[in-house]
């Protein structure tokens, strides 16, 4: 019984360790100035628990994810509204990138 509890906890320290070893791929997008806004169009809307994800398309071509809620827009919260597919928007807050693809956290919106 005592081999066996010990085969089990180091089994599980093993693959804590692995999986605390995976390299982080959430990281900050160098090229984009978070001071910049920026401006698309939205192309896909998708409700989300406190807010929304808007796809935008940008004028270069590139596609940004939008998170829009009233929480990330802390005191902006007045700039808060619902955009619908078409809605042409500028965008301002922290931009990441996972999975190649572009997230921004919207703080603010004109």
């Amino acid at each position: 019984m005592r081999m066996l509890f010990r085969s089990i906890l180091i089994i599980s320290l093993g693959m804590f360790a692995i999986a605390a070893c995976q390299p982080n791929t959430n990281r900050p997008v160098e090229t984009v100035n978070e001071d910049e806004f920026i401006t698309g169009k939205v192309k896909e809307v998708k409700n989300g628990k406190d807010g929304y994800t808007a796809k935008l398309l940008t004028k270069s071509d590139d596609v940004y994810y939008a998170t829009i809620s009233i929480p990330n827009l802390n005191s902006n919260a007045f700039q808060y509204k619902i955009l619908e597919v078409g809605d042409k928007v500028s965008v301002k807050g922290e931009i990441w990138e996972n999975g190649g693809q572009k997230y921004i956290t919207v703080r603010e919106i004109k």
